[in-house]
């Protein structure tokens, strides 16, 4: 019952953020390499949409999914941390800062400095 709890609440505050207005994971100038893929090679076809896909990973959700499943891996595997705390909630605590520090880092210059440059 514990593992369902946890999950339920990552999942409300999973919704809770992608909700909020301006939330970085939809505005486009944070993914300068989808924009660029956008302009400039936009597949027609599905197949090479699909192929494509993994250009459209913004750098700060590639972060949290990396982090989050070596996380959980070393954290199950581990007797000493498995016995104190589900494995999940450790793992969604560093993919969210993953997420949040990689996204701050990888933030897109103004548009007056693009302008100027």
């Amino acid at each position: 019952m514990r593992a369902s709890a946890s999950i339920k609440i990552a999942f409300a505050v999973i919704l809770v953020l992608a909700a909020a207005p301006g939330c970085a994971a939809f505005n486009r100038s944070n993914t300068p390499l989808i924009a660029q893929v956008d302009e400039h090679l936009v597949p027609e076809t599905t197949a090479m949409k699909i192929v494509a896909s993994p250009l459209y990973v913004p750098a700060g959700a590639l972060a949290g999914m990396l982090t989050g499943l070596i996380v959980t891996a070393i954290w199950r595997n581990t007797p000493a941390l498995k016995s104190h705390l589900y494995e999940l909630v450790p793992a969604f605590v560093l993919a969210f800062l993953a997420v949040w520090l990689v996204s701050l880092l990888t933030r897109p210059a103004a548009d007056a400095e693009l302008r100027e440059g």
